[in-house]
């Protein structure tokens, strides 16, 4: 499912698992939310 709200666009993605088993003393396990951000090369340089 998409959707755009106020000019940005929301999408519903499968995942294998949210949860990731941590490699740092001080947790468990963590979250990562990241999700790849495709854009051309050129607007990605204009963002560093």
């Amino acid at each position: 499912m998409e959707e755009v709200i106020n000019g940005i666009l929301i999408r519903e993605v499968e995942t294998k698992n949210i949860m990731t088993k941590s490699s740092l003393p001080v947790g468990g396990y963590s979250v990562n939310p990241y999700v790849a951000v495709h854009m051309p090369a050129s607007i990605a340089m204009l963002l560093l």
